[in-house]
């Protein structure tokens, strides 16, 4: 059956009254109601379908949807196995997302606002809170008395059981614990307002007015602050049974363009998935499973544009995403200088980082490698691989992250090493490189680039510096899709570039990048006649067979500048 491609509303029901493509999520409904704990945290990245996800449980569960059922849910899985609590609940809904982190002032305010909006559409809904009582809760002024005020008068109803839904419950906090952690420690740890809002939610917990709670967000960081505090709650984020909970499935995503007018020819619909994957896949949310996610928002970014233009868009990157870059710099400048430099070394010249997860954030404790490693995690900006010998090894989850990275990485080369970068001298280049198969230009403008940085960090730069600095400059143009640490027989090469998907190159690259210290000066002939060897197994290898026009080179840096290209066989 035919379906819209879906807007990017977090409304469940507009969604499908609209006759827009829903994956089916309903199946968690049953999951999450049967297992023993009733009081639920959930971490994604954004733009993970959490939102939606709330949603979808609010028609669900609120009583005033039950003449909807059928029209909501019938084609649903749920549908067909509705659970004992469908349309039993009272729903109290809170969306803290989009608090301004300005001042504590402004902070504590728009938290305010925010329960206050929830608190007026509960009453719009049911009807439980006469005039007077309405003007009371919403004249308090802090948060756990608005909530304490609210709470005390519903419970004089005992027939009233409240199912209580936030949204975003970290999003502020978060900010402030990357960026102020002084005022994050005031309204999260001890008397914190924030700690007390919940220590108030608890308390009409025990006394079962608010008989279900799931709240979302990115990381615990304010839930393992406010523990204490808050401890009935089960964190589910990282549980197999709930690994595809939210996000697209390959099989959802297949679906998905099956189900879109013009696309539902098969071999059209596995090339246009092969290159998705690349692009999109790669979220993988615990250690036990293996169904990588498509982060739902950047596939139906792309779709729109696919399905208006009719070809590969000529951004492949879902512009929202990567302006995240700067929450990289949030997490990683928190880290000691030497930490950071070893994590960024991990990150942009292995592509893979080694290290534990951190489940309990202590804020009375430095920040480490491993809670630096955890936050890019739980931001989306990292996944996991697998699980060795008690270490856990993450990587980079798609192509659309990378991007993010190395946009990172060039405004940290501006910045603290006062590089300058010249898109036309690159263009140039990049031009070079397509029609004529040559780099030529391309080293000469990273020995310009290099010569012209007067920042001592610079003089003693090695391979992974070099390295870095390619991947940075490639990365600003779009034409080529760029690999690193290429695996090709049991070795890897050091860069692998790809004619992009929506550009076009006569040529594909392998690059072998050396640099030659003072002290290696004498090993310039051994150096290059290794390099060019791996070259050549690197091109004879079956990874490499069925790439046309692959142009080989070896770069040879010396000095801080001088260099030296050498065409492989």
């Amino acid at each position: 059956m035919l379906k819209k491609l879906p807007s990017l509303t977090s409304d469940y029901r507009s969604l499908i009254l609209n006759g827009e493509y829903y994956a089916d999520k309903t199946r968690y409904i049953e999951i999450l109601e049967n297992q023993n704990f009733r009081y639920l945290f959930y971490m994604r990245p954004r733009r993970f379908g959490k939102s939606l996800h709330l949603s979808m449980l609010e028609y669900y569960y609120g009583i005033q949807y039950e003449q909807e059922f059928e029209k909501l849910f019938g084609a649903q899985y749920i549908g067909n196995h509705p659970t004992p609590l469908k349309n039993r609940y009272y729903i109290l809904r809170f969306d803290f997302s989009a608090i301004p982190t300005d001042s504590a002032f402004e902070i504590k305010k728009s938290f305010n606002d925010k329960l206050k909006v929830g608190i007026r559409e509960f009453n719009r809904n049911y009807k439980i809170l006469h005039n007077d009582e309405l003007t009371a809760v919403l004249s308090q002024d802090n948060p756990s008395a608005i909530i304490l005020e609210f709470l005390s008068v519903v419970s004089q109803n005992r027939e009233v059981k409240i199912y209580l839904l936030i949204d975003e419950y970290d999003h502020f906090t978060n900010e402030l614990f990357s960026f102020d952690e002084a005022v994050f420690r005031d309204i999260v740890l001890g008397n914190g307002w924030v700690r007390k809002f919940y220590e108030a939610v608890k308390q009409f917990m025990g006394m079962g007015i608010i008989d279900r709670f799931f709240a979302t967000g990115v990381t615990p960081v304010t839930l393992d602050s406010m523990t204490s505090g808050f401890n009935v709650a089960r964190n589910i984020t990282l549980l197999e049974t709930y690994n595809e909970m939210t996000g697209f499935t390959e099989s959802e995503v297949e679906n998905l363009l099956m189900s879109l007018p013009g696309l539902e020819e098969g071999k059209k619909i596995q090339e246009l998935i092969s290159i998705l994957r690349i692009w999109y896949n790669g979220s993988l949310f615990s250690l036990k499973a293996n169904e990588k996610l498509y982060n739902p928002q950047m596939i139906i970014s792309f779709l729109a544009s696919y399905l208006q233009g009719g070809d590969f868009p000529r951004d492949m990157s879902d512009p929202s995403v990567i302006s995240d870059y700067s929450k990289i710099d949030k997490i990683l400048t928190k880290l000691e200088d030497s930490e950071y430099n070893r994590l960024i070394e991990e990150v942009y010249v292995n592509e893979t980082v080694t290290d534990d997860i951190t489940i309990q954030f202590n804020t009375e404790l430095p920040f480490t490698k491993k809670d630096a490693v955890s936050l890019l995690f739980y931001n989306g900006l990292l996944t996991f691989r697998n699980e060795e010998f008690g270490a856990i090894n993450y990587i980079i989850p798609n192509y659309v992250i990378k991007n993010l990275y190395w946009e990172y990485l060039r405004a940290v080369y501006e910045n603290r090493y006062g590089l300058k970068y010249d898109f036309n001298r690159l263009t140039e280049a990049y031009k070079e490189m397509a029609i004529s198969g040559k780099i030529e230009k391309l080293a000469a403008y990273i020995s310009a680039v290099l010569e012209k940085s007067d920042n001592r960090d610079f003089i003693n730069f090695n391979e992974s510096n070099l390295k870095t600095l390619f991947i940075s400059l490639l990365s600003m143009n779009k034409m080529f899709r760029i690999k690193s640490e290429f695996s090709a027989r049991k070795g890897y090469a050091d860069i692998l570039l790809l004619p992009a998907e929506g550009h076009r190159s006569e040529y594909s690259f392998l690059l072998e990048l050396k640099y030659l210290t003072q002290k290696r000066a004498g090993e310039e002939n051994n150096i290059v006649k290794k390099g060019l060897m791996q070259l050549k197994e690197y091109k004879d290898s079956d990874e490499c067979n069925s790439i046309l026009n692959l142009k080989t080179f070896l770069i040879l840096f010396s000095g801080r500048s001088k260099y030296k290209i050498i065409e492989g066989e």
